[in-house]
């Protein structure tokens, strides 16, 4: 088969844009009884990011991205005769003869409009029920993703498919004195901080953690690092800094460069991700594959990546997540028990299993097989939650 992976996101921070890199690497490692063409959005991209057996393809520029799905990648589809297309940032292209496969790496399109603008709704209200409709399968990162999608539309059930994200082998814990003073001093790290890493809209839930920090200001000397930056829609979650007093206790970063993550999470006493909801939450996986111990949220997939390797609270429950935060920050065996189970849950979250998914999804996509119902392709069963 010819494979087309659409990667038009393939530069952008967050985790779509990680995946792409990822899983543009991994999937010609893998499978290799299939060509892969990688559809850039320029030349740079393409330079920096085609691997070993794929080859590279420049769609020309367009005004604006649904121009770019919905008309010229459909005439390079045609071009190169291109048997299967995966489409991994909020769209697939409706007219062409070639297979679509369409990944969607969480179901906030549907439970969380909020988060969203007036006209970006009104796309996502026209084209989500096509792009699901029109899919000969569909893949999503998490059970949870997965139910929410099922009930939104149930005849796509026995096209959706559930296969986990990897983690980036260059996370590992850094012991490397040298790297982690450089990296403590680039930033301006203290001593001792809590980490919140994403971008910061409602659903990361940062006034619980503000809330929680407020409880402890006077029992742990950590500050809050936030790396990440805000969304449009973030003045409201910001304002809790200043609402609470904790303006010298938060410290934000920024995004910060993919080769001063592991150092980062390395350096971090806890990382803290008590999200409202999350389709898969990288930061998790992330922190425990750089022996960062974790405290999550037991709603959407926060529990499911997880697993029994962090700390998992009501994310509404400010008094639970503070206490969480202060065994961790203050009680060392739980701190070193959370790190040796966090670096065995991670290693079981690798891009290769994701990319091994992926193929069998991609196989199913031109008639090889039909997926098997309750499957999950890539690290553990459901029933493991």
């Amino acid at each position: 088969m010819r494979i087309a992976l659409m990667l038009r996101n393939i530069e952008e921070q967050g985790g779509a844009g990680e995946y792409a890199r990822q899983i543009s690497q991994a999937l010609p490692a893998v499978d290799r009884r299939n060509d892969y063409v990688l559809l850039f959005p320029s030349s740079e991209a393409a330079r920096r990011f085609t691997p070993d057996r794929a080859r590279a393809v420049v769609v020309p520029k367009v005004p604006g991205k649904l121009l770019w799905d919905q008309v010229a990648v459909p005439r390079v589809l045609a071009r190169e005769r291109i048997d299967v297309v995966v489409g991994g940032k909020h769209s697939i292209p409706l007219v062409t003869s070639a297979r679509k496969v369409f990944i969607m790496h969480g179901a906030d399109w549907i439970s969380f409009r909020e988060n969203y603008t007036p006209l970006d709704n009104l796309y996502h209200d026209l084209m989500l029920p096509q792009y699901l409709r029109r899919a000969d399968q569909v893949i999503t990162v998490s059970h949870d993703s997965a139910r929410r999608i099922a009930a939104y539309r149930p005849a796509v059930r026995d096209r959706l498919w559930v296969v986990y994200h990897g983690v980036s082998p260059h996370l590992r814990p850094v012991t490397d004195p040298v790297l982690l003073a450089r990296t403590r001093a680039a930033y301006g790290l203290p001593e001792r901080f809590l980490l919140f890493v994403g971008q910061i809209y409602r659903q990361k839930n940062l006034p619980g953690i503000l809330r929680a920090l407020a409880r402890l200001k006077e029992r742990i000397p950590h500050k809050l690092v936030i790396a990440g930056r805000a969304s449009l829609k973030a003045e409201a979650e910001l304002a809790w800094i200043d609402r609470l007093g904790l303006a010298p206790r938060v410290q934000p970063i920024g995004w910060i460069a993919n080769q001063d993550l592991a150092p980062l999470y390395s350096l971090a006493d806890a990382l803290v991700f008590p999200s409202l909801w999350e389709g898969f939450g990288i930061p998790i996986i992330e922190a425990m594959a750089c022996g960062c111990p974790v405290v999550t949220s037991s709603a959407g997939s926060c529990a499911e990546v997880a697993g029994d390797a962090g700390l998992v609270v009501d994310p509404h429950d400010d008094a639970a997540l503070a206490q969480a935060i202060e065994r961790v920050a203050t009680q060392a065996g739980l701190a070193r028990e959370l790190r040796r189970r966090g670096l065995e849950r991670a290693r079981r979250f690798t891009w290769e299993q994701t990319a091994q998914g992926t193929a069998a999804v991609l196989e199913a996509a031109m008639g090889s097989r039909g997926p098997v119902a309750g499957a999950l392709l890539g690290v553990a069963p459901e029933t493991e939650r």
